[in-house]
């Protein structure tokens, strides 16, 4: 994985906050920032070498009851991950079948969406936290190229943030029992990160300019779609978040 890692303490806040994790990649690092989004804060709280290479850091899901950040390396496949409760460098969990530019958690497996296939793939694990099985839950119904995924808390939809074809972008849902899905426009700049709080709200992250080291917060309308704005809440990082994710419940 590489040598060396360090995690910084972060001291919570006596009242109730909702904190997501984004990751980012600079230089030779991994970079996971805790997001604030009651403070409107962002802390850097892990930096840990990866390589000196070109590449990309994405595929970020945090399980609340293990302490396990997991995100993966998008041009090998591979799937890490990392006790956030100590100070242990992230370890590999094993090599997805797909690629995986998005990811999310829920109920002891690793959701992902394969980005050659357009595949919904589930990944479980052994006790010891490597791949034990990954199966291919369904086909996305049409030409869209997704930039991030978010499971419910109730972990009864999977919420898919997308582009079609290149123009409008799409926020599209997948009913976990009855294996439908369900599409819906949003007003969003290209590569918009999403996640559930832990108040049960969905959240966006997307740059104010496309490609911009700008970004500002919204929560989503999960019904239609439609964003509002967290005033005053502008993140700027040197690089921006390739993925976002669900943090501790604080």
């Amino acid at each position: 994985k590489g040598c060396g890692s360090y995690d910084d303490d972060y001291d919570a806040p006596d009242n109730q906050v909702t904190l997501l994790y984004g990751t980012s990649y600079t230089n030779d690092s991994l970079l996971l920032y805790n997001i604030d989004i009651t403070a409107g804060t962002t802390t850097l709280i892990l930096k840990e070498y990866v390589g000196n290479s070109a590449g990309r850091y994405d595929g970020a899901a945090f399980d609340v009851e293990s302490g396990l950040f997991f995100f993966t390396n998008y041009d090998t496949k591979q799937l890490y991950a990392n006790q956030l409760k100590d100070e242990s460098p992230s370890f590999l969990s094993g090599t997805l079948n797909g690629t995986a530019a998005s990811g999310t958690y829920d109920n002891n497996a690793y959701f992902y969406i394969d980005e050659e296939l357009n595949t919904i793939n589930k990944v479980t694990f052994t006790s010891s936290w490597t791949i034990a099985d990954e199966v291919i839950l369904d086909t996305i119904p049409s030409s869209i190229l997704v930039s991030d995924i978010a499971m419910n808390p109730a972990g009864d939809v999977l919420y898919i943030m997308g582009e079609i074809n290149g123009g409008g972008r799409e926020l599209i849902t997948w009913d976990v029992a009855t294996e439908s899905f369900y599409s819906m426009s949003i007003a969003i700049t290209s590569g918009a990160q999403i996640a559930f709080g832990s108040d049960g709200v969905l959240y966006a992250i997307a740059p104010i300019v496309e490609g911009g080291t700008h970004s500002l917060t919204y929560i989503v309308n999960t019904s239609n779609g439609n964003l509002t704005l967290i005033e005053e809440d502008v993140i700027i990082i040197d690089d921006p978040f390739s993925d976002i994710t669900s943090g501790p419940v604080m």
